[in-house]
């Protein structure tokens, strides 16, 4: 039953509440009514979430698999790799509209995801680039890192 984890999760959004107001105001005595539905509806997304990386943990293991163009990556999960392969290399959605990178260009792929964009740069420079990804997720990091 999620009744205990709810009742918890909206004690525990109620109380953030208080601190953000005791931060702003010096007081924690809240300056609207709460409204309980919506309270319970935050209590069971933060339950939610907590169940879902909690599942996320458990199937935290990467597997291999080869890319239409023939690359071998370390994906997290099938359906996102399909999708980005299609949506960077195949419809060249990054680069299509003028943005070109030279060979030796340095390139910062920010919210890199398993570096299927880091991949595509190198693909076309021929490996002349130099590129500096970033991932904050660990589990989609641990991607990245072994597709590096």
């Amino acid at each position: 039953s999620l009744a205990p984890a709810t009742a918890g999760a909206a004690s525990a959004v109620r109380d953030a509440m208080a601190d953000a107001v005791y931060s702003e105001y010096g007081t924690r005595t809240l300056p609207f009514a709460l409204n309980v539905p919506v309270v319970a509806a935050a209590a069971l997304a933060v339950v939610v979430v907590a169940a879902l990386i909690h599942l996320c943990r458990r199937a935290n293991a990467l597997s291999e698999t080869t890319l239409p163009n023939g690359m071998r990556v370390f994906q997290y999960q099938k359906v996102e790799t399909d999708f980005l392969y299609k949506e960077i290399f195949t419809d060249d959605t990054y680069t299509r509209n003028g943005i070109a990178v030279a060979p030796g260009a340095t390139v910062f792929d920010v919210g890199a995801n398993i570096g299927m964009f880091t991949l595509h740069m190198h693909a076309l420079t021929r490996g002349d680039v130099r590129c500096w990804s970033f991932e904050p997720m660990p589990a989609i990091y641990r991607c990245l890192a072994a597709n590096a």
